[in-house]
């Protein structure tokens, strides 16, 4: 039990007996740590887990808590069973309502109205910051005055930005060593 090897599990049998049930005794190694867990067999959220060095000294303590969790067996059953009437009470509203509206169904439209308006308007830009061959003459319909008037004033600022990069960047660059030609550069032959 003292060299386990890394992420293992040995069981190490049965302890003993607590308000009938079996303690099963397990060693895990996890993160180079041995832990001993000693659960009662069979009661599920019934199991203790303790490093191997303080296994031996948690003696009493250990059997003490595996008491409690055997004399809470009862209420655990009771709320079990409560939670299990809850979850068929749910599932019965759920099912009764499977054929109904759903409850922000204009909501939802509304907003995939104005997503699709969007989705246009923001095509519409990237249509004229990109020109195809033909440029209809006209706007696109449903496309309001604002919104020529933004896609504009996009398309300006991003000739000026346009200009501005063009305008710094003539002549050689700044933080080329010397003696390195660029990489647009070819290759002379």
């Amino acid at each position: 039990m003292r060299y386990l090897p890394p992420n293992t599990e040995r069981n190490l049998g049965e302890l003993g007996h607590v308000g009938g049930f079996p303690i099963d005794v397990t060693a895990r190694t996890s993160l180079g740590r041995v832990h001993i867990i000693a659960e009662l067999s069979g009661v599920p959220g019934a199991s203790i887990t303790v490093p191997r060095d303080q296994f031996v000294d948690a003696r009493v303590g250990l059997v003490r808590q595996l008491e409690n969790r055997a004399a809470s067996l009862p209420k655990l059953l009771t709320d079990t069973q409560q939670k299990r009437v809850e979850t068929a009470t749910t599932i019965t509203e759920v099912d009764a309502r499977i054929g109904d509206q759903f409850k922000h169904g204009d909501e939802l439209r509304e907003a995939h109205t104005r997503q699709v308006r969007v989705a246009t308007a923001l095509a519409a830009m990237a249509d004229d910051q990109n020109p195809r061959t033909e440029t209809p003459s006209e706007p696109a319909t449903g496309i309001s005055d604002e919104q020529v008037a933004g896609r504009d004033r996009v398309k300006e600022l991003t000739d000026r930005a346009r200009a501005r990069t063009v305008t710094e960047d003539r002549g050689t660059d700044r933080d080329q060593a010397p003696g390195v030609r660029p990489v647009s550069a070819r290759p002379q032959v």
